[in-house]
């Protein structure tokens, strides 16, 4: 039941409970039911077409609009504007047990950043990498430290971001030219572990070809949507400490043009949006 006249661009799936929350091209998000045969506008944040969506286990949204402004619709009732970079696109996550910090990354800017959203409102000033004063924490890869005080020259072309689950780490998913995962700890350090041929691309579980999303699930499992070289589209999943474990999917489960992937805590499924719709992996089609 997603809305046949507008692209759904990105989406979050309701920690503990399940349901999708889907953004569209139109500036709107919608609420479905779990297994998305219902759904209803939710609200629609100013700034214009969604660009990326996810959940926090409070039930706050963070999304991201094309102007670049991210907001959060805490308790469904407030929203206010994080920060604003331009035009430069980034995806969200955010991690509970921090200090109420929500994570976004650059996919232009070569670096993530950790914004505190604890303070009500928090307000980046405006201009790339002018921190307010509430401050921020720079992330930058393995073996490349920044070459300015900007960091412009570090991660590549990042696709995504996500924590995990029960350990003090995320994981930052690189396109072209690394085609890799990298682990960092909270606190800013590479973690020693990466996911991925740094460089090379592959169709199994070594690598990835055209890497587009990752998620994580409650027992800190990591999911790569990746489109190999084929043109098919898989999910392959690996452990925390990178050991791979399989893969799953391919163009009849996901019929349409994969974009996003995002995991139900509430059950274990695997959630796909593609172009055709949104595909559920459940606990039984999983490998593990």
């Amino acid at each position: 039941s997603l809305r046949v006249r507008f692209n759904a661009i990105d989406f979050g799936v309701m920690k503990n409970t399940g349901e999708g929350y889907v953004g569209y091209n139109d500036g709107q998000i919608w609420e479905y039911n779990t297994d998305y045969s219902s759904g209803s506008h939710y609200y629609t944040p100013p700034g214009g077409a969604i660009r990326y969506v996810d959940m926090t286990a409070r039930g706050d949204i963070y999304s991201v609009t094309a102007s670049g402004i991210a907001f959060r619709k805490y308790d469904g009732s407030y929203v206010f504007d994080i920060g604003y970079w331009n035009n430069d696109t980034f995806d969200v996550c955010e991690i509970d047990y921090a200090w109420g910090s929500g994570y976004f990354d650059y996919v232009n800017g070569g670096c993530c950043m950790r914004f505190r959203t604890d303070v009500t409102p928090w307000r980046q000033l405006y201009g790339r990498h002018t921190w307010g004063q509430q401050g921020a924490l720079s992330y930058y890869p393995p073996n490349r430290p920044p070459l300015d005080i900007e960091g412009e020259t570090n991660f590549n072309y990042l696709k995504g971001i996500e924590n995990a689950y029960s350990v003090d780490h995320l994981w930052v998913l690189e396109g072209a030219p690394r085609y890799e995962v990298e682990r960092m700890s909270i606190s800013g350090l590479f973690t020693g572990v990466t996911i991925g041929l740094d460089g090379g691309q592959a169709d199994d579980m070594t690598g990835f070809n055209d890497p587009l999303d990752i998620t994580t699930d409650i027992n800190d499992n990591v999911y790569i949507l990746d489109l190999l070289s084929t043109g098919q589209p898989v999910v392959k999943k690996y452990r925390d400490d990178g050991t791979a474990v399989g893969l799953f999917g391919d163009s009849t489960s996901i019929s349409g043009t994969p974009m996003r992937i995002d995991s139900d805590e509430s059950d274990g499924s695997i959630h796909v949006l593609h172009s055709d719709g949104m595909s559920i992996f459940t606990l039984c089609e999983i490998p593990d």
